[in-house]
């Protein structure tokens, strides 16, 4: 009798942890579904230093593939994303740079989505501790 007891306490207890994963799984791709689909990116531009601003606009798009968070420049296959992650209409991401392969040159997103859903809003950082500020705004979704 004791045997069958703990059988079927160990059972309960893993279908529910089974239960929950599946659960916050679901929630995360849920809240994330508002952020899929094509972005374009916009630079502030700085006046004081014209020669570092970024004045082309790239199309990023974003997506889940295999249960993560994934990003991709469309149009510029010289950058790679890393640790995009969306909590709480907070979106951050870092983006390497590949373009030249004697320096290792990282961008790090911080954005917050807007009331409307139509842009990430925020700053980015980069390796040479430049902060400037920039938005994603919405093309398309999925």
């Amino acid at each position: 009798m004791k045997n069958s007891f703990y059988l079927l306490f160990s059972i309960l207890i893993v279908s529910s942890c089974t239960s929950t994963k599946k659960l916050n799984i679901s929630q995360t791709d849920k809240s994330n579904q508002q952020i899929f689909g094509l972005w374009s990116e916009h630079w502030e531009q700085d006046s004081t230093d014209t020669e570092g601003n970024v004045t082309y606009v790239d199309t990023v798009k974003i997506f889940q593939n295999k249960e993560k968070l994934q990003m991709e420049c469309i149009n510029d296959k010289s950058f790679k994303y890393y640790n995009a992650n969306f909590v709480n209409n907070e979106l951050k991401f870092t983006v390497e740079n590949l373009e030249d392969p004697t320096e290792k040159f990282f961008i790090y997103y911080d954005l917050k989505l807007s009331s409307d859903g139509n842009q990430l809003i925020g700053k980015i950082k980069n390796s040479r501790e430049k902060v400037v500020n920039v938005k994603l705004v919405k093309l398309k979704t999925r």
